[in-house]
């Protein structure tokens, strides 16, 4: 105000730094009363917080969720509920039933038979009851030791049934592979050691999953589940609890796991000496039919190994597994979007990518696939007595992995090309996502890529037409230079299935790629565009199948009834 009034500007030595100290002074003191407010604002919000989330006190009762049962239905779904629960008490009495009346059956396998019914005892009491009480009376209520005996009782059966299904898979690996052994090692002490054992393993992880409850405060009451279980009721509690979430997932995968290595174990040993000794001995095999029962996919799974385990056969599969791929990701989502208006056919930028890239996998994996196979027909017909030498299994691993990985690089780097670029739009002018439909979104220069994808196109059909033509030309020359008629007829037999597959494959890749250039013609392109998927991968089985004399002998052998002569 002075220097306003007065234009006076000058001031002394100690008025300078007495002005100087009281303007540090100001800062310094604004800043720690602010600071100071801030702390007494959060502590004050702090407080008010912590009174929401108030560690619960005994006794804590919870709510289920439950089902939505619309009015009226209450009744409906507590019979159905009844009825099930009435069945699966009757099935599982009678078999322990006549298990335990019938001294025949008191042989290891039945005994743990029986140990698996009162397993699935627990697991229906523990929940259906409950569940019956809540569809009939709408009563969701549970107390917390009620929910804690819920809870463990269906993770014990869950426990229990996998250690249950590990021992008989033991027994069965003995009765079938050690069978003038079987009554010396499975003895009564034996069978009670792997009983005792399937339920301690149970009990004992279970156990020690719920005592880490013991001092986990809960501050909610709503269970968002039908019924109680462990991760339900962690999820009410106050804080983290990083100890249960380890052990549990420990537990989960070491008890999975264990199990899983146990019966695959197991029943390769068991399919092995059936196949094996059922060669000599056909009771052998029908006895692991019989014993077996449960595992009689994986049986014939191996049946269909050991027959087709020749290179053509094995490379067949690469395409088969293409085809499951390339439909698997295209074609439910067309299903879908035929039933939505068009207003609602939506997709994420990522699933639009993923659908591009399995696209062109397909497309391309089907290709270099079709290679490797005219050069497995190629050594089959013009060096046949080489061809065990040359086609090895290490040589079609070889194979397999150069069909596939160049397919991936070369779509891998496709699609890289496209993601770098910037999005201006958002419509797909395709039924499905391919890569000229995602960088045609773009407003940003796509000279790269239009280069790069005439090259690829260029270089892949370049590749597989030259490599094709060069092998049939030399199986022709060596067909007509031989008299060799059975040579012919191998010849006729096994390269027209591959032809005919390429053929089929090169004209639907063809009229796509040449649509692309008629945009008058866009609905014909769209609609080659899916039969691009649909043809061929419905084709390639049923043209295999039928010419192959391998594949038919064992489906006619797998679906024919065996005749009984009267003795």
């Amino acid at each position: 105000m002075m220097h306003s009034l007065t234009g006076e500007k000058r001031i002394g030595y100690m008025a300078a730094i007495a002005q100087a100290f009281s303007v540090h002074t100001y800062c310094a003191a604004m800043q720690t009363i602010l600071g100071a407010m801030a702390y007494d604002r959060t502590a004050l919000l702090w407080m008010e917080n912590s009174t929401v989330v108030t560690p619960l006190r005994q006794p804590i009762v919870f709510e289920l969720e439950g089902f939505y049962i619309p009015p009226g239905n209450g009744s409906f779904l507590f019979f159905l509920a009844l009825f099930n629960y009435i069945v699966v008490l009757l099935a599982n009495s009678v078999v322990m039933c006549v298990i335990v009346i019938d001294k025949n059956l008191h042989r290891p396998m039945f005994v743990l038979v029986c140990n698996l019914v009162v397993c699935d005892l627990l697991g229906s009491t523990a929940v259906l009851p409950r569940l019956m009480m809540h569809s009939l009376t709408g009563e969701k209520r549970i107390g917390y030791m009620a929910a804690i005996a819920q809870a463990f009782s269906v993770h014990t059966y869950g426990a229990a049934m996998q250690t249950i299904l590990g021992a008989m898979a033991y027994d069965r690996y003995i009765a079938v592979c050690e069978p003038l052994r079987y009554h010396a090692i499975m003895t009564p002490a034996r069978l009670n050691t792997c009983c005792i054992l399937a339920w301690s393993v149970a009990l004992l992880c279970i156990v020690v999953l719920f005592a880490l409850h013991t001092n986990t405060p809960l501050c909610g009451n709503t269970v968002q589940h039908v019924y109680c279980s462990n991760r339900a009721i962690l999820s009410l509690a106050c804080g983290p609890t990083p100890i249960n979430n380890i052990y549990g997932l420990s537990m989960t995968w070491s008890v999975s796991t264990g199990i899983f290595v146990i019966i695959a174990f197991s029943y390769f040993r068991i399919l092995h000496a059936s196949v094996k000794q059922g060669r000599a001995d056909s009771r052998v095999r029908s006895k692991a039919f019989q014993t077996c029962s449960t595992h009689l996919v994986v049986y014939v799974l191996y049946e269909v190994a050991a027959l087709i385990i020749v290179p053509m056969y094995l490379l067949f599969c690469n395409l088969l597994l293409n085809d499951i791929i390339g439909n698997s990701i295209m074609v439910p989502r067309l299903l879908i979007d035929m039933l939505r208006p068009p207003s609602e056919r939506l997709m994420s930028y990522y699933e639009c990518v993923l659908q591009a890239f399995t696209s062109h996998m397909f497309g391309t994996a089907s290709l270099t696939v079709l290679m490797i196979m005219a050069f497995d027909r190629y050594v089959a017909i013009c060096n046949p007595l080489r061809y065990a030498a040359i086609m090895t299994n290490k040589m079609v691993i070889k194979l397999t992995v150069a069909a596939w990985g160049v397919a991936f690089v070369m779509v891998g780097i496709l699609l890289g090309l496209t993601i770098r670029l910037n999005r201006c739009r958002t419509l797909i002018m395709n039924p499905y996502c391919d890569n000229a439909s995602l960088f045609k979104l773009s407003c940003d220069n796509v000279f790269i890529n239009n280069v790069y994808g005439l090259t690829f196109t260029v270089v892949l059909f370049s590749a597989s037409i030259g490599s094709t033509v060069l092998t049939y030309t030399k199986i022709t020359v060596v067909c007509l230079t031989s008299n060799n008629k059975s040579l012919n007829s191998k010849a006729l037999k096994t390269c027209s299935t591959h032809l005919v597959l390429y053929l089929i494959m090169m004209f639907s890749g063809m009229s796509l790629i040449v649509l692309h250039r008629f945009p008058q013609f866009s609905d014909y392109r769209k609609l080659s565009s899916v039969l691009f998927h649909i043809i061929p991968s419905s084709l390639n089985p049923i043209i295999y199948g039928v010419q192959s004399k391998e594949m038919r002998k064992f489906l006619l052998k797998l679906f024919e009834h065996k005749k009984i002569f009267p003795s």
